[in-house]
C-alpha cells in the first residue's frame, strides 16, 4: 500500500501510471481490511475506476491540489501499515472531505438551501 502511494507520487506526471497504482493502492487497502465482501466489491469496481480516477485527477488543477492528495494518500497507508486506526480514520475522512464528489455534493446542496430560502422569502 505503501509502495502504491510512493509510485502514485512518482508518476503523478504519467496519468495512466497514476491510475494503474491509485487503483490498486485502494484495491490494497480493501485487502488490508480483512473483509472479502468489501476486497471483492473494490475489485469489482476497477473498470470504472479507470475512468473515475483520472476524471478526478483533472478536477485537481494546480499542483498544491495534486500534492495534497499524493500526501493524504501516503500517510493514510501509513497510518494503515502502523495499524494507526486514529491516523487512518482521520486521513479517510480528510480524503471525502476534499475528494470531488464530496465538495460536488456539498455545492449542490448548498445551491438547494440557497433555492429553498430563496423561494420562501419571495
Amino acid at each position: 500500500m505503501v509502495g502504491h502511494a510512493e509510485a502514485m507520487a512518482a508518476h503523478g506526471g504519467d496519468l495512466d501510471e497514476l491510475t494503474r497504482h491509485d487503483i490498486a493502492f485502494h484495491q490494497a487497502i480493501a485487502k488490508a481490511s480483512g473483509n472479502v465482501l468489501f476486497y471483492n466489491i473494490i475489485r469489482s469496481f476497477e473498470s470504472l475506476m479507470t475512468i473515475a480516477v483520472p476524471t478526478a485527477w483533472h478536477t485537481r488543477t494546480t499542483a498544491d491540489q495534486r500534492t495534497m492528495v499524493l500526501e493524504q494518500h501516503h500517510r493514510l497507508a501509513e497510518a494503515i501499515a502502523n495499524r494507526d486506526t486514529a491516523a487512518a480514520v482521520a486521513e479517510m475522512n480528510t480524503h471525502f472531505d476534499t475528494s470531488p464528489i464530496c465538495l460536488r455534493a456539498i455545492r449542490q446542496r448548498s445551491r438547494a438551501i440557497r433555492c429553498k430560502f430563496w423561494s420562501r422569502a419571495r
